[in-house]
């Protein structure tokens, strides 16, 4: 286990990394692009000021920020299902294939994130500056307070909250993906199966709720399937037939009708789910 991942864990064991903890490092990170940004744009703001590379740094410092904090997270997730795995079928594998795993994991959601967030940052710059470019008086002060009203408009309390939740969820997902992965290529039987996480839902997550890796990851790599999901994937020891005869899993829906639901709330597919639709 390299060093880096060691002092993540320990990291994650003495509970210094709990949520208060993510959203204060996500709201420090977001308060310093916005006076970068703020300085950036100038007065009045105007895109053209933005330097070439800006959102580039502004990306890379994203993808760092939640590589870091996204796979603390998930190593609090990764630990006992672990052991869990471990205990279940007396073996002792070696921890670097999992964290090998779970980095891959946590690198491909970080990376999409970073991505994402940049994006909308960039589109709400753009909404408001369109607002606001017929507005009347455009002298030094009033461009102040639009460069300040306009950082705060990308990045606002509201937004920063929501990070920390989705990241969160999709932190748990990589825990116990990482596990189960793993445990699959060593021969185990091990399913990751959708939960329902305790709050309102939309109505996708049920019909995926219960279904194992094979049928949800036609539609999403895993949870959050929207902002605001608290679903999450557990790792379940069995064979699919096993816990189908148990009861633990279904199969309740076709992917025809998870298809028909999405089109209709205009989610978005995941490559794979598109490519069979078509």
């Amino acid at each position: 286990m390299s060093s880096a991942i060691k002092e993540l864990s320990l990291s994650a064991k003495r509970g210094s990394l709990t949520l208060p903890e993510i959203d204060r490092k996500v709201k420090l990170l977001h308060a310093r692009q916005r006076l970068a940004l703020s300085k950036a744009l100038g007065s009045p703001p105007k895109v053209e000021n933005i330097p070439r590379g800006f959102w580039k740094r502004v990306e890379d410092e994203e993808r760092k920020e939640l590589y870091n904090t996204m796979l603390a997270a998930a190593l609090i997730v990764f630990s006992p299902s672990l052991g869990r795995l471990q205990r279940h079928f007396n073996v002792q594998i070696p921890p670097d294939q999992f964290t090998r795993s779970l980095q891959d994991l946590v690198r491909s959601r970080t990376d999409w994130a970073a991505d994402r967030i940049v994006n909308t940052s960039r589109r709400r710059m753009r909404n408001f500056l369109g607002r606001v470019q017929d507005a009347e008086g455009t002298d030094a002060d009033y461009g102040d307070v639009m460069t300040a009203d306009l950082a705060r408009d990308i990045w606002d309390e509201r937004r920063d909250e929501m990070v920390v939740r989705n990241e969160s969820v999709a932190s748990w997902t990589a825990g116990n993906r990482a596990v189960g992965r793993i445990a699959r290529r060593n021969g185990f039987e091990v399913q990751d199966v959708w939960v329902l996480g305790n709050c309102d839902h939309c109505s996708i997550c049920p019909m995926l709720a219960g279904t194992t890796v094979d049928f949800w990851g036609l539609f999403s790599p895993g949870p959050p399937l929207h902002v605001g999901c608290c679903c999450g994937v557990d790792m379940v020891i069995g064979s699919k037939e096993e816990l189908l005869d148990r009861r633990i899993i279904h199969e309740r829906y076709t992917a025809n009708e998870v298809y028909a639901e999405m089109d209709r709330l205009g989610f978005e597919l995941a490559p794979l789910a598109e490519s069979l639709r078509r």
